[in-house]
């Protein structure tokens, strides 16, 4: 690669961002990453708050071992341990009208599962069938309960579980009206309860990609703002720095941004001096505008008890109707509090033009505590450490109309050579808008900028 270096600027230090500079520097590429603020990681950052290491949210590798995220951590060199592996089955349990069963995951499973009757179970399983016969593409603008309502699916139990589903599988407030059928059937054709936790928590991973990144002699650079992209004849040629004219040159430009923040970036042409808008690049797609995007939002409470949490081998609990999930990381992983407690983090999504209303977001919480001491009563009363967060943005958007994977932008703007995008919001393979998708999108963004180094 020595003959083919390039020298590469990421704008952003969130999984997609780190994930692209380093496997591009262990290719041998002069890489600098610019993070804005202190901390990497982005709404994966994983931090310790007094004696324990906690999650900003409840993130997880999906697949474990097998999934996105280890793929990067390989191409690198670098190896975690997972606290939940793939080939573990670790299944959730499903809470609903106060009774409590694991969530199947077989033929057999479906028939027997006691939270559903027999002629839900039915249904359930026919919309299975369905799902695995539907080419995703086929649905269009179709949302889920459309979709729903296409094959007589009415019951108002077995709609609960399915946004249930919703929840689990896009990690965002599970509004079936708007939620796009695609993305559920493409969830629903490889579905698997198969999510893995980094032992140490999210932090391992952020950590192994920064190790990464000065080891093959990368920079990354805090506290600096980029927010003008210099072009030359639809070329990329630098940034400039904190909007002080410091000028830098690239032979290649990765944005590791949020997509909602693309349209405050200037594109200045050095040739006209005139700035390009956003607007005219159909690389965002015509269907597409960060005014669409709708981020899911939510709350969240983590607490630590010196009782043991769960029992058996069971981690999480999903409660259906409102949603909820519950999840126990020291189940599995004691790294993350001192010895003898146990954390629990409890998240539940609420609608994003909610989050202002201050008298909303109290009530939500209460709920939320009530939620708890119904599934884990006394849990609560008896924490000795509790911590309250409201989260803006837990995934980068809604799957709704306008945000299918066919409508989100590729990783290569085709008006530029050089000027890349990746993110959890990106065109490839993925479920929803979750961590899989930045993780994978550095792949695919690293191997285009490689193929481009050897032409």
């Amino acid at each position: 690669m020595s003959n083919n270096k390039k020298k590469i600027i990421i704008i952003g230090g969130g999984l997609g961002g780190l994930s692209t500079a380093a496997i591009l520097a262990k290719d041998g590429h002069d890489v600098e990453v610019y993070e804005k603020t202190l901390s990497l990681g982005g709404r994966s950052v994983c931090k310790q708050v007094g004696d324990y290491m906690l999650d900003l949210g409840i993130h997880v590798c999906r697949e474990a071992d097998q999934g996105a995220a280890n793929m990067v951590l390989q191409k690198i060199g670098k190896r975690i341990e997972f606290a939940i592996k793939n080939s573990d089955g670790n299944l959730p349990q499903y809470y609903y009208k106060e009774k409590i069963a694991n969530l199947p995951n077989g033929f057999i499973k479906f028939l027997l599962y006691p939270l559903l009757s027999f002629s839900d179970r039915l249904q359930f399983l026919k919309m299975m069938i369905i799902a695995f016969k539907t080419q995703p593409e086929t649905l269009g603008d179709m949302t889920i309960s459309q979709w729903l309502q296409k094959n007589s699916i009415k019951s108002i139990d077995l709609i609960n579980h399915i946004k249930a589903l919703v929840g689990i599988g896009y990690y965002c407030y599970p509004d079936i009206d708007i939620i796009l059928a695609s993305e559920f059937v493409r969830f629903l054709q490889k579905i698997r309860y198969d999510a893995g936790y980094p032992i140490g928590g999210w932090k391992q991973i952020i950590d192994k990609l920064m190790q990464s990144i000065k080891e093959h002699n990368g920079k990354i650079v805090y506290g600096r703002k980029i927010d003008k992209i210099l072009v030359e004849n639809k070329k990329a040629i630098g940034i400039e720095i904190d909007n002080k004219g410091q000028f830098k040159k690239a032979d290649a430009i990765v944005l590791g941004i949020p997509l909602k923040d693309i349209s405050k970036f200037i594109i200045k042409d050095i040739e006209t001096r005139e700035t390009i808008p956003w607007s005219l690049f159909p690389s965002l797609s015509s269907s597409f505008s960060s005014e669409k995007l709708e981020t899911s939002s939510a709350i969240l409470i983590d607490l630590a008890v010196k009782d043991q949490i769960f029992t058996k081998e069971k981690d999480t609990i999903v409660v259906v109707d409102p949603l909820v999930i519950l999840r126990n990381p020291t189940k599995h992983d004691k790294t993350l509090a001192p010895e003898g407690q146990h954390l629990l983090s409890v998240w539940m999504p609420i609608p994003q033009q909610k989050l202002k209303d201050k008298e909303y977001v109290n009530n939500a919480f209460i709920q939320l505590e009530k939620i708890i001491d119904k599934v884990f009563p006394g849990l609560i009363s008896n924490a000795i450490f509790v911590r309250k967060l409201q989260l803006d943005t837990v995934i980068g958007f809604y799957p709704k109309k306008g945000m299918g994977i066919e409508s989100r932008p590729h990783v290569k703007f085709s008006e530029f050579s050089n000027i890349y995008l990746v993110g959890d919001s990106i065109n490839c393979p993925s479920i929803g808008g979750s961590s899989d998708a930045a993780f994978t999108s550095a792949i695919y963004c690293s191997n285009l900028i490689n193929q481009q180094s050897r032409l």
